[in-house]
């Protein structure tokens, strides 16, 4: 996305922490003050089984709880992590 922007294919709006990991002499990054916050979602398959998938899941829930941003509200999340790490990758 960013070589996109870079080559002045497109503009997007991006999180502030792209600008700190992903500096380029190609593109401006401008924050926009008056923007509501986001939030991110981690998507996946509905017939998953993958561990690492469920591996990936884990780890988003962890480090959203560690942040303080709330208990997981769809229980299909924690299901899912669990049972897919049971099971073999397919």
């Amino acid at each position: 996305m960013l070589a996109l922007v870079g080559l002045g294919a497109t503009v997007t709006l991006l999180p502030r922490s792209v600008a700190a990991r992903y500096p380029r002499q190609a593109v401006a990054y401008v924050p926009v003050e008056d923007c509501p916050a986001a939030s991110l979602v981690i998507a996946w398959p509905e017939r998953s089984r993958s561990r690492a998938v469920a591996a990936l899941v884990r780890a988003a829930v962890a480090v959203a709880e560690s942040r303080g941003m709330g208990a997981v509200p769809d229980p299909k999340i924690r299901a899912f992590a669990g049972q897919a790490a049971a099971n073999p990758d397919r």
